[in-house]
């Protein structure tokens, strides 16, 4: 039934991002999505399941996509892992009927990509920023380097750091207040 459907559709998308579930395990996972719930023939105006696992599911998918392997927090990952996930979002978004629907996706995606987790941003770019090349790359790369500043800034303002160093309590701060600006001190420091 179309109950049993949804249900069986929401545990593979929680598998997707369930530190649990193997590499093997999300990419059946993703199998399974990709072969079931795309419309087969587009002649059916049905897409009822796409819309589900839009509505459900894409943040999940996307976040299987942006996951970088060397990274301590990445999920367990095959080499297939995030080709899968690529391909399922093609085909998600080719399963749309019209433009509100191609509209809600992609304000989706949107923001996913401009609100991510800024603490794995940070961990992201501090990563990068232990590499020689990509560090010389970086700081060249304005564009770049702005929105870095603009993240720490931000984050820093979020966590009211520069009000309480104002009034001289830095002290109370956690250490996780200071992590958005590990990598810019990672970017100034010479190699």
């Amino acid at each position: 039934t179309k109950k049993d459907l949804k249900q069986i559709t929401s545990h593979l998308l929680d598998m997707l991002v369930s530190k649990k579930v193997s590499g093997q395990g999300r990419d059946q996972a993703l199998n399974l999505l990709n072969k079931n719930v795309p419309r087969k023939d587009l002649a059916i105006h049905d897409n009822s399941r796409t819309i589900y696992v839009v509505d459900n599911g894409l943040r999940k998918i996307l976040k299987v996509v942006g996951q970088v392997p060397d990274l301590p927090s990445c999920l367990p990952l095959t080499d297939n892992t995030r080709m899968l996930a690529s391909i399922l979002i093609n085909k998600l978004y080719d399963d749309l009927r019209c433009d509100p629907e191609r509209d809600h996706f992609r304000k989706i995606c949107e923001e996913y990509i401009t609100h991510p987790d800024p603490a794995l941003a940070v961990e992201g770019l501090a990563y990068l920023t232990l590499d020689a090349d990509v560090k010389d790359d970086f700081v060249q790369d304005i564009p770049a380097l702005q929105a870095m500043f603009e993240l720490a800034k931000a984050s820093v303002e979020e966590s009211g750091l520069t009000t309480n160093l104002r009034k001289g309590s830095a002290g109370s701060q956690t250490h996780r207040d200071w992590i958005p600006v590990f990598p810019l001190a990672l970017l100034l420091t010479p190699v």
